[in-house]
């Protein structure tokens, strides 16, 4: 380890000084320099320099920290750095402790005005994007959601028929209704009593809207009918109007004969009327 001639500066050899902080202290005395001069110079806090000068090492950061101020205080009085440095090193008996233990936490650092500032409107920017995508996205769902029960089959429960709202009665306009459905094929017709008039036979292929009314203008059938089904009216008041949403998967006998819509097609619906000089 390097030593220092601790008579060799500072008023001869007879003055004992104990550590770095002496020497240097002694140093600045002997060229005249007071302690905020030399932390001018160094563009130090004083407080740092008086703690070099009086060896209180543990008001200064880190060990790190006392080693480059020692060096630096030691160039600018013309002193060996190196033996300076090693002699804070030697003297100094936490400093090795201090070396191998954990780096000291850093000071907290405080979030200015300006910076929280924007933080908040960061923030409320944030959260209104967030309102937003919920109401874009939550409407596009709901109108998904309504189209998709739009598109699904009307259940029985909510169909209207004949039957459901009594509207076609054998009280108030004469008539009966059968319906006979089946999901592979069709069940045979029911037989016609002698004298009943007025017939209407519908076999589906494929799944169909159809809307059925009488002479009086009331609904005798609302229904989305499936594919290989067959649904049979008696005793209607004609004339009838028809309404198909599948025309070309519906097959339409009315009082026996076979009646073709394909003429009242327009992209596959048909419109048509049935009976009592039809219009």
């Amino acid at each position: 380890m390097a030593t220092l001639d601790r008579g060799a500066e500072g008023g001869g050899g007879s003055t004992a000084l104990a550590g770095p902080g002496a020497r240097l202290r002694a140093r600045r005395e002997g060229m005249g320099l007071s302690v905020e001069q030399v932390a001018d110079k160094l563009r130090l806090d004083v407080r740092y320099i008086q703690a070099l000068e009086q060896d209180n090492h543990g008001d200064i950061a880190a060990p790190v920290f006392v080693r480059g101020y020692l060096r630096s205080y030691a160039a600018l009085l013309q002193l060996p750095a190196d033996a300076i440095v090693e002699c804070y090193a030697a003297d100094d008996a936490d400093t090795a402790a201090l070396f191998d233990g954990p780096a000291q936490p850093k000071p907290k650092q405080r979030i200015s005005a300006p910076e929280l500032r924007w933080l908040i409107w960061i923030g409320i920017a944030g959260a209104a994007l967030v309102v937003a995508a919920a109401v874009i996205f939550g409407g596009r769902i709901q109108g998904l959601i309504s189209a998709e029960r739009a598109t699904q089959p009307v259940s029985p429960a909510t169909t209207r028929t004949a039957a459901d709202t009594g509207e076609l009665s054998a009280q108030a306009s004469g008539a009966t209704a059968s319906t006979t459905e089946s999901a592979d094929q069709a069940s045979p017709e029911p037989q016609l009593s002698s004298g009943t008039t007025n017939k209407l036979v519908l076999r589906l292929s494929a799944d169909s809207w159809v809307v059925i009314s009488d002479a009086s203008g009331k609904q005798l059938l609302y229904e989305l009918m499936r594919g290989g089904s067959t649904r049979v009216l008696e005793g209607m008041q004609p004339p009838l109007q028809v309404v198909l949403g599948n025309s070309p998967a519906v097959t339409v006998e009315y009082n026996g004969t076979l009646f073709d819509q394909s003429r009242f097609n327009s992209n596959g619906v048909a419109r048509f009327a049935l009976g009592a000089d039809a219009r």
